[in-house]
């Protein structure tokens, strides 16, 4: 197949096949099959066959140990790269393309222990903000669990509170990963805070979050937010070594929360629930569970 056929091919991908996935995927996979196209051109791999993809392939891994991120300057890391080749394969297979099994390329595939934050560490970070802004996304991203593109996309109108509801938890309806709705649920000492936050800091976005961009109604990017997190960081002693960064990221603080929530008994199908899980073989086991039950028993929890 040469590299025209394959601009098609991931236009059919993107387009018709991931037709019902989420815009973020749809993205991710756009972008890293771009620049594997791409990088194939620039290396005169101008035909990609059931013969020579392993060769053009390990000769892509070992390009992709050796390329730095276009921000920190920093190596790729494992994980990163571990996302690129699996989805390149993906891509060459929905090609009609025989790919030899990943399990070659050990390479991508080494992980780190996973560590986490504890509240001793979201205590530090607080103390290193520089308005109630970046206080807000810090207790919403670790209270909550939520993913980075829930909660840049949270509009203002999703947040009402009526006076007699300040004193109590919120139950927010989110839209999620695979446009699933799920329900989570803000504490309500942090709902004073966020009321206090919309009165006082947020300029009348429309998004919760808002943007600091005069007439810019756009929410906050998922990137801005993981920026702001870094800069928080470098102004503690606080390292977080994974395969992402050596800082705190949304997805960190989202982990943190499932660990806090386990450590406090918390039921595993609970917290499938809360985090937005498909099946519980991501946290575990797989079952399944009324989204009541979860919001009651998360309710029970003193989260401040």
């Amino acid at each position: 197949m040469n590299i025209e056929e394959l601009l098609i091919e991931k236009d059919n991908l993107i387009n018709i096949e991931f037709n019902t996935r989420s815009n973020a995927t749809k993205k991710n996979y756009n972008i890293i099959i771009s620049n594997f196209i791409r990088w194939c051109k620039n290396n005169n791999h101008t035909y990609i066959t059931d013969d020579n993809n392993r060769k053009i392939i390990n000769l892509y891994l070992n390009y992709l140990m050796t390329k730095t991120n276009n921000v920190t300057n920093d190596k790729l890391s494992n994980y990163t790269i571990n996302q690129y080749i699996k989805k390149v394969l993906y891509f060459l297979r929905y090609c009609q393309i025989k790919t030899n099994k990943p399990k070659l390329f050990k390479g991508a595939y080494k992980y780190n222990d996973r560590k986490y934050i504890t509240i001793q560490d979201l205590e530090k970070l607080l103390e290193n903000t520089k308005d109630q802004r970046e206080e807000i996304i810090l207790k919403i991203l670790f209270y909550t669990g939520l993913r980075v593109n829930e909660l840049v996309n949270i509009k203002v109108t999703d947040y009402q509170l009526s006076p007699e509801d300040e004193e109590k938890n919120k139950i927010l309806t989110i839209k999620g990963k695979g446009s699933k709705t799920r329900h989570v649920l803000i504490p309500y000492k942090l709902n004073k805070q966020i009321k206090t936050y919309l009165q006082n800091e947020h300029n009348n976005h429309p998004y919760l979050i808002n943007s600091y961009r005069n007439n810019n109604n756009k929410p906050l990017t998922t990137n801005q937010v993981r920026y702001l997190l870094r800069d928080i960081c470098k102004k503690t002693d606080i390292k977080y070594n994974t395969n992402y960064t050596d800082y705190v990221t949304p997805h960190v603080l989202r982990h943190a929360h499932a660990i806090y929530l386990l450590e406090n008994n918390i039921s595993l199908n609970s917290l499938q629930n809360l985090l937005g899980h498909s099946n519980l073989s991501t946290t575990s086991i797989y079952t399944t569970i009324n989204d009541n039950k979860a919001i009651s028993e998360l309710s029970n929890l003193n989260l401040f």
